[in-house]
């Protein structure tokens, strides 16, 4: 079995090769200052490769259901070097229409297929860390750029063109006819060559090692597990509230006591209030009577209707024992929530 680590490397590496169509912009100049072109015509250079680009991703991914990753990567690899080789070899002779077709649709269809390829294939090798996978080799279609640069602008015979080149740009702004000597258009040309050299060779070679995983590795790499979230000491030991603490308690013990204690306790605490109202006054039976002995018309009936004497009132015993039910249930519930 490979390691999957050597697998995402090669991906990476694939994707090192095929991330230096960004470095367009070092050819820009130089081919303007050599064969007269506008700054419209190496930006359609770079378009048409762009464009291919995204027809290539999706070929290579109906081609890599079919067949696998690896023929789909090295085909990717060899095209986009090819195509450099033969922008290299033709553009002098044949002008402007042979690098749209070279480096824009021939270079373009092959990064799209070696693209879309290596992520696919590498993040199957990962089921555990797919994010990283992927994204280590993605990484390598930006650093393309990165490393490309640097190189080639350090090569002597190219660096000596694009300082030339940046003149004759400079002079023809200021109206004066210059042209890039020979001898540098050369040195471009040279460049692409080599480069399209270096990327069918060392590209399609780490391709070669980019295949899909035997069946069952995803089963059989054990997955991350998430990091346990650990409960304070503190809050572990801390005491469930009660439902007249937190309003926000919704246990099922708690929502019992809100859903059918509460109603009693509310109709028990109206009737007590409601005996304690009526208990201010003289009861319903008993007040005529009373009027009658403020008025002077029924002497010796005040003793009957005292407010001591209320309670024996057979009305208001009526009241307590209709409402007496509700008056323990509240009760119980003041004295089981620590209120009573």
């Amino acid at each position: 079995m490979k390691n999957r680590w050597a697998v995402a490397v090669a991906g990476t590496i694939t994707m090192v090769c095929l991330g230096t169509v960004y470095s367009w912009s070092l050819f820009s100049q130089p081919l303007i200052a050599g064969f007269g072109w506008s700054a419209t015509t190496t930006v359609w250079t770079f378009s048409t490769a762009i464009f291919f680009l995204g027809v290539g991703a999706i070929l290579g991914g109906r081609w890599q259901d079919r067949v696998g990753p690896r023929p789909v990567v090295v085909t990717g690899a060899v095209l986009w070097g090819l195509g450099n080789v033969l922008a290299g070899l033709g553009t002098a002779h044949f002008g402007a229409w042979w690098i749209y077709l070279t480096y824009g649709v021939v270079g373009g269809l092959g990064l799209g297929l070696g693209y879309i390829t290596p992520v696919a294939a590498v993040t199957k090798w990962f089921p555990d860390r797919r994010g990283l996978a992927g994204g280590m080799v993605v990484m390598g279609f930006g650093l393309g750029t990165f490393f490309y640069n640097n190189v080639v602008k350090n090569v002597p015979a190219f660096r000596d063109a694009t300082t030339q080149a940046k003149a004759v740009v400079d002079a023809r702004g200021r109206g004066e006819v210059r042209t890039l000597d020979p001898v540098h258009v050369s040195a471009v040309m040279r460049t692409f060559v080599v480069s399209g050299v270096v990327f069918a060779a060392v590209g399609g070679l780490c391709a070669s090692f980019v295949t899909n995983p035997p069946a069952g590795t995803e089963n059989s790499v054990p997955r991350r597990k998430p990091p346990l979230v650990r409960t304070p000491a503190k809050a572990r030991n801390r005491e469930r509230p009660s439902p007249t603490e937190s309003s926000s308690c919704w246990s099922p013990e708690c929502s019992f006591r809100v859903a059918f204690q509460a109603p009693s306790a509310t109709i028990a605490a109206l009737a007590q209030i409601k005996i304690e109202m009526r208990s201010t006054d003289v009861c319903m039976r008993c007040r005529p009577a009373t009027v009658g002995m403020a008025r002077g018309s029924v002497p010796g009936k005040q003793a009957s209707c005292a407010k001591p004497a209320f309670t024996n009132c057979p009305a208001n015993q009526a009241v307590g024992a209709a409402t007496r039910p509700y008056s323990s249930l509240a009760n119980a519930v003041l004295a089981r929530s620590g209120g009573g």
